[in-house]
C-alpha cells in the first residue's frame, strides 16, 4: 500500500496502491490505484517519486472521485 485516504473527519474512504505495470508494447509503468480501481496517475517507471508533486496530484484526484471537500492522506503502511 502506498497511502490510505480519509475524508476531512478521519474517516476512511479508501486505500492507494503504487503499482509497476508492463504494458503490451513491452513498456513499464507506475500506476498510482485505489480499492476502487481508479487511477489517480500513470507515467514512465521510476522509482524515484516527487512526493509533493503526486500528494497534490493524489488530493485533486480523490476529491473529485469521491466528491469531497477536504482529504486526509496517510503516507506508507496504515491500517483502516
Amino acid at each position: 500500500m502506498f497511502a490510505q485516504i480519509n475524508d476531512s473527519q478521519g474517516k476512511f474512504i479508501t486505500n492507494l496502491y503504487w503499482k509497476v505495470i508492463t504494458k503490451d508494447s513491452a513498456s513499464i509503468s507506475d500506476c498510482f490505484i485505489d480499492d476502487n480501481k481508479n487511477i489517480y496517475f500513470e507515467r514512465e517507471h521510476c522509482e524515484f517519486i516527487d512526493g509533493i508533486a503526486i500528494i497534490n496530484l493524489i488530493k485533486d484526484k480523490a476529491k473529485t472521485f469521491y466528491n469531497l471537500a477536504d482529504i486526509q492522506i496517510s503516507l506508507g503502511r496504515t491500517k483502516n
